[in-house]
């Protein structure tokens, strides 16, 4: 049985919504990693996956005049960079 996250308290519906994405993409990303043998195949879908959440999530900030944590965006920028090998 999984429980959803704990999300801000000061998030929207929608903010929430997207931050719950996030975490299951970090989720299922990690997971990838962690198989053995590993599947690159699989494991470029979740970093798409992963990349995708990050942009969307970060995009949600702005949008609602929020800026990202410094992590946010160092996390970003490296999944961006992984993309771009």
């Amino acid at each position: 049985m999984s429980t959803l996250p704990v999300c801000a308290k000061q998030a929207d519906a929608g903010l929430d919504r997207l931050l719950r994405s996030l975490i299951s993409a970090r989720n299922s990303m990690r997971a990838e990693l962690a198989t053995r043998p590993p599947d690159a195949h699989r494991q470029q879908m979740a970093q798409r996956v992963l990349l995708g959440s990050l942009e969307a999530y970060t995009s949600g900030l702005a949008d609602r005049g929020l800026s990202a944590p410094p992590n946010l965006r160092d996390e970003l920028a490296l999944q961006r960079n992984l993309a771009n090998v």
